[in-house]
């Protein structure tokens, strides 16, 4: 006798049996459809980040309903990262270490299995993975001009937003010509010592050289800023005193300006250089009865610091 027949109830397999072959197999068919009738689960994801970082770990969630209240496997998949592990309604994700291009979609797939026909049901979301790159918010040096052969202390100050740690790397743009003391990738400060004489075939008495600074954190990600420091040489230049301008400035036997002060003065007659507080100068103001001292050192972006050391007397 047919198997399927002898799945049948008893009661309803006495039923058929009184019935024409007909009747009989038309109500045979009717039951065994029943038995094989399946409503298939439903599946929705849950994500805690929708935006996470590379390197970051997060927990997803799958919802399944299944009408019949069959047993549902649930399978996971992703086109990037990696999972704790790829079945069950609760699995954890991590994100790729490293990306292409900020932000990089990953699609993640989901799918829940009542193991019966048409049991099948599946969903996907979409990941923007980003990194933020390392921020500068400023990068300095102890002064703007050094004479040659002489030293600076160069600081970056900088953080990440991300919260990774970050490296410093402090280089010369293009051949270098000074020589950097970097203690460690993780110091933010360096110092440079300039050339003792220019190494470019021209003689010249001053020259700028640009410096950089870049930060990189854990994946790779850097931000660079520069400075431009002067170097020169105390001796072959000159100061020009131009007491009707009320300004002061360095030039070279070329004609070629090396410095000059942003302090109005009311009418310098006179500057001196103190080696004693190398790099210094004083100014002497005759209208505005004072001396000035002048000093290489960056401060809110002034070329120097000015101070009024005294009020001399001064004889027509």
């Amino acid at each position: 006798m047919n198997k399927a027949f002898m799945k049948v109830p008893t009661i309803i397999r006495a039923t058929i049996l009184r019935l024409g072959a007909a009747a009989a197999g038309a109500l045979l068919l009717a039951i065994l459809a029943c038995e094989l009738a399946n409503y298939p689960p439903t599946i929705e994801i849950n994500v805690q980040d929708p935006t996470p970082l590379t390197g970051s770990t997060q927990t997803l969630t799958a919802t399944v309903e299944d009408l019949d209240e069959d047993v549902v496997q649930v399978t996971w998949s992703a086109t990037a990262g990696r999972f704790s592990k790829t079945r069950g309604t609760e699995v954890e994700w991590t994100a790729p270490d490293s990306i292409p291009t900020v932000p990089y979609p990953v699609v993640v797939t989901a799918v829940a299995d009542d193991r019966k026909v048409r049991g099948l049901d599946s969903t996907q979301t979409t990941l923007m993975v980003s990194n933020d790159a390392p921020v500068i918010t400023k990068f300095y040096s102890s002064s703007l001009f050094v004479y040659w052969g002489n030293l600076i202390t160069l600081t970056c100050s900088a953080y990440d937003p991300d919260g990774e740690d970050i490296t410093y790397r402090f280089f010369e743009f293009g051949k270098p010509e000074g020589t950097f003391n970097h203690v460690s990738p993780e110091a933010n400060t360096a110092t440079w010592e300039a050339p003792e004489t220019p190494k470019a075939k021209s003689s010249a008495l001053s020259r700028e050289y640009k410096l950089l600074a870049t930060v990189e954190d854990a994946h790779g990600y850097t931000s660079t800023d520069t400075l431009e420091i002067l170097v020169f040489s105390e001796y072959g230049t000159i100061w020009i005193v131009d007491s009707d301008r009320g300004t002061v400035s360095k030039f070279t036997p070329r004609g070629d300006k090396v410095l000059t002060s942003p302090h109005s003065f009311m009418k310098p007659v006179a500057v001196a250089f103190h080696s004693t507080h190398a790099p210094s100068y004083f100014v002497a103001d005759h209208d505005a009865g004072e001396i000035v001292k002048l000093s290489y050192v960056e401060l809110d972006d002034a070329v120097f610091i000015i101070s009024h050391i005294g009020d001399p007397h001064f004889s027509e």
